[in-house]
């Protein structure tokens, strides 16, 4: 499992998305310290930022809980700015127990961590790789 916070500007950032971009770029480069951004042509207009590798599904959720909590005040930032902010989560086919072949992938995200998504004016992704 890998969760990650996505920061995302228009097609054709504005002067203010830029500005709010460098912003959380800084917030999360300096507070934890690790590179928010990896190199590509999506650098100018996106911020990447690990959230959880837990694999441990509880585990992971605190993690989320704790990282949406922590950084909050740039979340709201953002999403008031104009940026969609997304919480993406990622299952890989490790993750899921099983016969291959049939799965029926059943993802629950608790009460308190959809009330932080909605708080913030955050938007959920959720993605599956699996291999039949």
């Amino acid at each position: 499992m890998y969760s990650l916070i996505r920061f995302i500007a228009s097609e054709v950032p504005s002067a203010s998305e830029q500005a709010i971009l460098a912003s959380v770029r800084q917030v999360l480069d300096q507070e934890l310290r690790r590179k928010s951004t990896p190199p590509g042509p999506h650098r100018y207009r996106r911020v990447d930022c690990p959230v959880s590798e837990e694999n441990k599904w509880d585990a992971h959720l605190l993690e989320v809980k704790a990282f949406l909590r922590a950084y909050s005040g740039i979340i709201r930032q953002a999403s008031q700015g104009g940026l969609r902010v997304v919480l993406q989560a990622t299952l890989y086919s490790s993750d899921i127990a099983g016969d291959k072949q049939y799965v029926c992938l059943t993802v629950c995200f608790d009460r308190e961590v959809l009330s932080l998504l909605a708080e913030l004016a955050m938007d959920l992704d959720v993605c599956a790789y699996a291999v039949g």
